[in-house]
């Protein structure tokens, strides 16, 4: 099974991606200490994250297999976040930043001002979706996704590609005329 994240502008498809692009500048803009994590999924990787349940939504049915959806997290370089153990296979074990943090209250406020800007992009923000935290951020504050993306969804990941593709090739064919 392909348990691969991959974490790739061009596994996103258009207008997601010059969205996810301008959000990007814009978190730069604002010292939002957050970085891209996750982008596009195979359907091999929407089971994993389903049946480990990273995800709530089933293969064929997420954002990300179409290249509508990213994943964030706190750039720990950036952001003095939680901690959490680490433990390696040989046995040993070590404290590492928690780039998932959403108790501490750097992380909090890191989230609330990535959500806020998240939605001044026009984008939907996971972190709004119920149930919220105690301290009021939804289950998915990681997640950004395009509004209305299912009337984009092609019928199947592929098909995405390919439009992209098709896209690409038309665009380098008119500058060629030009």
């Amino acid at each position: 099974m392909d348990e691969s994240r991959l974490c790739s502008l061009s596994t996103l498809s258009e207008p997601f991606r010059s969205a996810v692009i301008w959000l990007r500048h814009v978190l730069d803009e604002k010292n939002i200490p957050v970085m891209l994590w996750e982008t596009g999924r195979t359907a091999q990787r929407q089971r994993f994250m389903y049946e480990g349940g990273s995800s709530r939504a089933e293969p064929g049915e997420s954002p990300h297999e179409f290249g509508f959806a990213a994943d964030f997290v706190i750039d720990s370089e950036r952001c003095e976040t939680g901690r959490m153990v680490w433990h390696s296979e040989s046995g040993s074990s070590r404290w590492v930043p928690f780039h998932f943090d959403c108790q501490s209250p750097r992380a909090i406020a890191t989230w609330r001002r990535f959500g806020d800007q998240v939605e001044r992009c026009s984008l939907i923000w996971g972190g709004n979706w119920k149930p919220l935290s105690k301290e009021g951020i939804g289950w998915a504050y990681t997640h950004v996704e395009m509004p209305g993306w299912r009337t984009y969804k092609p019928k199947s990941p592929k098909e995405t590609r390919k439009r992209d593709l098709d896209k690409t090739l038309c665009e380098k064919t008119i500058l060629l005329r030009t």
